[in-house]
């Protein structure tokens, strides 16, 4: 058996009025909105585009300071001991990237690079063409095969390829690699990816000494036996 309980009359005070939206507050007329609860926050769908349109601007934002730090003009700053400075460390990979190397001297090479994951995601920009100076740097020219993979900046050149992949670095192309000279086999031989700075894209290569001279030494040897 059930009883029926006392009916209450419903407090109309406490009860949004969806009748007039017009209501006085010390005599001055405002309207009243019923806030909607937020409940796509907790959808799936939502939460991933949000994720992904957090990647787009923090990309956006990463191009449009590349453009400026690899775009800008070069000016070497020193302190007052003669030791070159930088502001800060992307500035500084930055233009050593952009710099050629002495490497008779063995000085540390920097190039701007993608890895082979970067280079295959979908989002990453297409290698853009530009004319070269020097046109060994072209994969068709006859005298190409006489570069380094270090200066080759078609990514799916077959005579590099396995050297790239070997060392997981994909020479970016910059504006100076129209002027520059591109390093040939002898001035890289012996040199090594030690070191990756991957906010700047920045590939560091330094000289195994030992490793170096003992190819130099055959390279001459081949050259006078020859």
């Amino acid at each position: 058996m059930v009883r029926k309980g006392k009916e209450i009359a419903p407090d109309t005070d406490n009860e949004p009025s969806t009748k007039n939206a017009y209501q006085e507050i010390d005599n001055i007329p405002v309207k009243v909105t019923t806030k909607r609860p937020n409940r796509h926050v907790n959808d799936l769908n939502y939460l991933e585009a949000c994720r992904v349109q957090r990647e787009v601007d923090a990309r956006n934002i990463r191009r449009k300071e590349n453009r400026t730090v690899w775009n800008t003009e070069i000016i070497p700053q020193y302190d007052e001991y003669g030791i070159r400075f930088w502001n800060n460390k992307h500035q500084k990979y930055a233009e050593l990237a952009r710099e050629r190397a002495t490497t008779e001297q063995d000085d540390d090479i920097y190039i701007r690079a993608y890895i082979r994951e970067t280079l295959e995601d979908p989002v990453t920009p297409e290698e853009r063409i530009q004319a070269e100076r020097d046109l060994r740097r072209y994969p068709n020219h006859p005298n190409h095969k006489q570069i380094s993979w270090i200066s080759c900046t078609r990514h799916y050149c077959p005579q590099h390829w396995q050297d790239k992949v070997a060392s997981d670095c994909f020479l970016v192309q910059i504006n100076e690699h129209q002027e520059q000279k591109p390093y040939v086999i002898i001035d890289t031989v012996g040199y090594q990816v030690t070191q990756r700075y991957r906010g700047s894209q920045v590939a560091k290569l330094e000289a195994h000494t030992e490793t170096r001279e003992r190819a130099l030494a055959h390279i001459q040897n081949s050259r006078h036996i020859a």
